[in-house]
């Protein structure tokens, strides 16, 4: 069984098929021709009883364990993607800074700041 995120548990759970009585007393009416839509059911969650199941937590967490590992892949990629472009621009805006408060010390007759790492001149 898939492990899937119920949205009003809000955490994961085993999602399953759920066969009530009214699925039982249809089936021995119809002789059992009507269980052949029981892979049809929708799946619901072990705890609440819910059909708000989802591979995926609404805020965009992790995939289910269910779910391809290419896919999971693809998405690792995607934010990593993101996260070097974040780091990318905040260094630029980092040096930005850097270089205007040397000039208004400079300004201001101060001395430039030591750099605290030594990547600086």
């Amino acid at each position: 069984m898939p492990t899937m995120y119920c949205a009003l548990c809000r955490r994961p759970v085993e999602a399953r098929r759920q066969i009530g009585l009214g699925t039982v007393v249809l089936a021995v009416i119809s002789a059992g021709i009507s269980l052949l839509a029981v892979p049809f059911y929708s799946k619901r969650c072990s705890i609440c009883k819910s059909a708000a199941v989802s591979l995926r937590a609404p805020d965009g967490g992790e995939l289910a364990s269910g779910a391809a590992p290419l896919a999971q892949l693809t998405d690792l990629k995607h934010r990593l993607t993101r996260m070097e472009a974040e780091l990318e621009e905040s260094g630029v805006e980092l040096e930005r800074v850097r270089t205007e408060r040397d000039f208004y010390r400079q300004l201001l007759g101060e001395p430039p700041a030591e750099p605290r790492d030594g990547t600086r001149e």
